[in-house]
């Protein structure tokens, strides 16, 4: 049988990891009818660094989840598809999962791990929670101010007050500065072109080092992007269960 272990990091032989469960408690998947929705990641230190854009929201997922006892409303966590460990379950999993590019999500049930549906969206925060809080189960939000507990549902009392025109105006200005952000990246990206190309030209050693430096500079820009985008996502939520329509970000898609 297929478990989930429930260390933020531990050698296994299986090796589906969740984070932020403190407790050495394995999560059998054979519950009947309990929703899933899984991560798929490379663990090696390089894939590691372009993935961490995605774990900030990937985590505050996972952490709305993880406060409803045992899971109740479903179970969301991660799959490290270690190449190290090819022949273990946890990388029989991963490979049955079909040629995809990581990371990548898959959702469906617990007890049917042979018929998971890969997660047609972006993997930006806005678009995955609002995709688990629609398919997964119910958490702590407009819809569901009954699960809000303390001091979230006051902040969630506070954000429903406001107009759907006061709603998207913040809305708006948030998409400016991600606009802003994405201009800058596109200068910044022209005049090192620009800087490095004769140089390349002359020293091919330095090919490496260039093309990690600006794989650095890329992770800097879209995780500020990705801090943005939790930051918006109640006033989405908010506006989303206002007008009964999905929001649509005006700004420039992200590259990872």
């Amino acid at each position: 049988m297929l478990k989930l272990f429930s260390l933020a990091i531990v050698t296994i032989h299986v090796r589906l990891v969740f984070s932020y469960v403190a407790t050495e408690t394995s999560i059998e998947l054979d519950a009947p009818d309990k929703p899933i929705m899984l991560m798929f990641r490379d663990p090696a230190p390089h894939a590691k660094k372009l993935m961490g854009v995605h774990w900030l929201g990937w985590q505050k997922i996972q952490l709305e989840y993880k406060e409803f006892e045992d899971w109740e409303n479903g179970l969301v966590g991660n799959v490290e598809c270690d190449q190290q460990h090819k022949d273990d379950a946890g990388s029989r999993f991963c490979r049955n999962q079909g040629n995809k590019s990581m990371p990548f999500v898959m959702y469906g049930k617990g007890d049917d791990l042979k018929h998971l549906k890969q997660y047609p969206g972006p993997l930006n925060y806005i678009d995955l929670l609002r995709f688990a809080d629609n398919n997964i189960g119910p958490i702590c939000g407009p819809r569901r101010l009954d699960l809000c507990k303390g001091k979230k549902r006051g902040k969630w009392e506070e954000i429903l007050q406001k107009s759907e025109a006061e709603l998207k105006k913040i809305l708006d200005d948030k998409d400016k500065q991600i606009k802003r952000l994405r201009g800058k990246k596109q200068v910044q990206m022209k005049k090192w072109q620009k800087d490095y190309g004769k140089r390349l030209e002359r020293e091919d050693k330095l090919v490496d080092k260039l093309q990690g430096e600006i794989s650095e500079l890329v992770v800097e820009w879209e995780t500020e992007i990705h801090k943005l985008h939790i930051g918006m996502a109640p006033y989405v939520r908010a506006l989303e269960f206002k007008t009964g329509e999905e929001w649509k970000s005006k700004a420039p898609k992200s590259e990872l």
